[in-house]
């Protein structure tokens, strides 16, 4: 139910055209991922404290937050910040992306990690989505 809440609240922000977001990759990668959480939830796997990061006490900078909690590198921010493609009031463009170039893991994982460092361009109450464009070719 979280992740379609998260898929909803930022379909709201985005430019009505093909994207992915970090709460909507591709079909088969959000499937796999649904699947996963679907199942821990069945087996009673549920997330534990001690699974999470401890937040830090930084609460005016989502750049500070995601780079204590390891999410991004200091310098991952600030090559976003530099080579985003286009910077809107609620949403950021990260470039474009192929739909054929997302069949590998490493590909995924490269998007998934800029599509989350991306969040600092969000502030306090200020939800800034990033996306890729989705090309066909």
């Amino acid at each position: 139910m979280a992740i379609e809440a998260a898929r909803a609240r930022h379909a709201t922000f985005l430019p009505g055209i093909p994207v992915i977001t970090l709460f909507n990759l591709t079909g088969e990668v959000d499937a796999a991922a649904d699947e996963l959480l679907f199942r821990r939830k069945i087996v009673g796997e549920a997330m534990a404290d001690e699974d999470l990061p401890s937040l830090p006490q930084v609460k005016d900078s989502v750049a500070e937050m995601l780079v204590a909690m390891g999410i991004a590198s200091r310098a991952a921010i600030d090559r976003l910040r530099s080579s985003a493609m286009g910077l809107g009031e609620r949403n950021v463009c990260l470039g474009e992306v192929v739909a054929e170039g997302l069949e590998s893991a490493e590909a995924i994982q490269s998007i998934v990690q800029r599509l989350a460092a991306a969040y600092c361009f969000s502030g306090p109450r200020k939800l800034v989505v990033p996306y890729y464009r989705l090309k066909d070719r």
